[in-house]
């Protein structure tokens, strides 16, 4: 069980109607309870201000982490695994020599909305609507954990790129660093469950 409070909440956790768990929460908080296949479960919050439907789910012994990372008007000429000279991302020129680096990779349009638009839907922005399923919606309907980081304001739930996300973290930062110091936070707070990240760098 994991959710965020927005003021101290009264928390009651039963199973079959036996009560198993009772807390006040403040903030986000993960609560192990035991309950056979087939259980009835019943989150009860009082006042009852949680931000949002708690998730339960089945702690996992080899769960996957999917991490999709978006730099924002990057360019593939100053970086070294494609052939710049200068030393400018030595992390990404080792993941590319360990993994998959594509020669030729097209955007569908040339400013940031839309084409992150595509990289999560996989539709052409022409046919994107607010019914268009993502990356972050198809495995939350699975019971993944799933998230969503990025400082740019075109990305927030207004226009729908980290629809799916129970997790949005859009706060000011004066350094990518910091993102990617929240994203591994979050990364290992679901170490026990498959989990899906959405991160958008500037």
């Amino acid at each position: 069980l994991a959710r965020g409070a927005q003021s101290p909440t009264k928390l009651r956790v039963e199973v079959n109607g036996e009560v198993r768990h009772q807390s006040i929460i403040t903030d986000r908080r993960r609560i192990a309870v035991a309950a056979p296949g087939g259980a009835s479960v019943r989150v009860v919050a009082d006042p009852g201000v949680l931000l949002g439907a708690p998730t339960l789910y089945r702690p996992e012994a080899r769960p996957s982490h999917i991490v999709v990372v978006v730099v924002d008007t990057l360019r593939a000429d100053h970086l070294g695994a494609w052939g710049y000279p200068r030393p400018t991302s030595p992390e990404l020129d080792g993941l590319a020599m360990g993994g998959t680096r594509f020669s030729r990779c097209l955007s569908p349009t040339p400013w940031t909305l839309p084409s992150t638009r595509a990289i999560v839907s996989g539709v052409h922005p022409w046919d994107w609507t607010d019914e268009t399923a993502t990356l972050l919606t198809r495995l939350a309907d699975v019971g993944w954990a799933t998230a969503s980081i990025s400082r740019n304001p075109w990305l927030d739930e207004r226009n729908g790129v980290p629809r799916g996300a129970s997790m949005i973290d859009a706060r000011a930062r004066e350094d990518a660093a910091e993102d990617v110091a929240s994203a591994a936070a979050w990364l290992a707070g679901e170490a026990d469950r498959s989990a899906v990240l959405l991160l958008h760098l500037m």
